[in-house]
């Protein structure tokens, strides 16, 4: 090597570290509050943006929240908006993606744990029919039950509940996210009024007038379960509520005779139109549909 050569190299060299410490300093000067780094785009809501992001103080990723732009100078938006972060605080759970605080000058940013992986939806979207087998649909339901049913010990309903709200991650375990719209429960029957909120292919026909409580979400993980297994919502089409709130929707043993009629009766109660006439809790349910697995318990 010439001396013209291993100064072109050096000089090259030199290049390089100038341009890795630019590229700290951008991400440096885009932290928020000093402490975490603003990476990539990761998805949208009907709330805000999410971006991965790095938590410099606990050497960590995370996910960090926005509010979108446009929301930003609504007062009510902003109030449900910091309400997740007040409910999120409350919620500690594994199978409950971890609030870690707000971040940003104007609090407008939440921070939640990075959970690589992806949702239920995302996995029914290339799963072939667009449906699971009966084995992962119900171990996801069993772990997502058990999200729910803690956030209901806490007072919290989360009120939009399904496939995209779900998340596996690498190592399998599942979590539920987004409390965006969740709602604390203050009377004494569980039950809360309020706006209705939510995807309507999986509320409960009682949230069309804003009654929400703790057999809302049941009604919504059923009806993500069913699509789960069918690669279709129960309820669909022109006539939608009209057949919630008859109950009437084709047993999955129908669209596909794989699966005992018993799972049809668990669905049909979990779907039940009235709220009081569904499972105790999200755990009943789901047991239920663990032990309806066996065709000879369809008797």
């Amino acid at each position: 090597m010439t001396p013209l050569d291993a100064s072109i190299l050096a000089a090259f060299a030199l290049l390089l570290l100038l341009l890795a410490a630019c590229a700290r300093l951008r991400r440096r000067a885009a932290a928020l509050d000093g402490r975490y780094e603003l990476l990539e785009f990761v998805g949208a809501g009907g709330m805000g943006t999410v971006r991965r992001g790095w938590d410099r103080a606990e050497g960590a990723p995370v996910a960090i929240k926005s509010l979108r732009r446009e929301l930003r100078a609504s007062p009510r938006q902003r109030e449900r908006f910091l309400s997740e972060a007040r409910l999120g605080a409350r919620l500690r759970h594994p199978n409950i993606v971890a609030f870690r605080g707000v971040a940003g000058r104007d609090g407008d940013r939440l921070v939640f744990e990075y959970v690589p992986g992806r949702t239920v939806h995302a996995l029914l979207a290339t799963a072939p029919g667009r449906c699971l087998d009966l084995d992962r649909a119900l171990k996801i339901l069993t772990f997502a039950a058990e999200a729910v049913d803690y956030a209901h010990s806490r007072g919290v309903i989360h009120r939009d509940l399904k496939p995209a709200n779900m998340m596996i991650a690498e190592d399998g375990t599942v979590k539920v996210l987004d409390f965006g719209v969740a709602w604390e429960s203050l009377e004494k029957n569980g039950r809360a009024a309020g706006p209705a909120v939510g995807t309507p292919g999986y509320q409960a026909p009682e949230l069309t007038w804003g009654a929400a409580s703790a057999a809302s979400d049941q009604y919504a993980l059923a009806a993500s379960f069913y699509e789960m297994l069918t690669g279709r919502l129960p309820f669909h089409g022109p006539r939608t509520l009209e057949d919630k709130r008859a109950g009437r929707f084709t047993p999955p043993s129908t669209v596909k005779p794989c699966f005992p009629p018993a799972l049809d009766r668990v669905l049909s109660r979990a779907l039940a139109p009235r709220p009081e006439d569904r499972f105790g809790d999200c755990a009943s349910f789901s047991r239920a549909a663990g032990a309806a697995r066996e065709p000879a318990i369809a008797r």
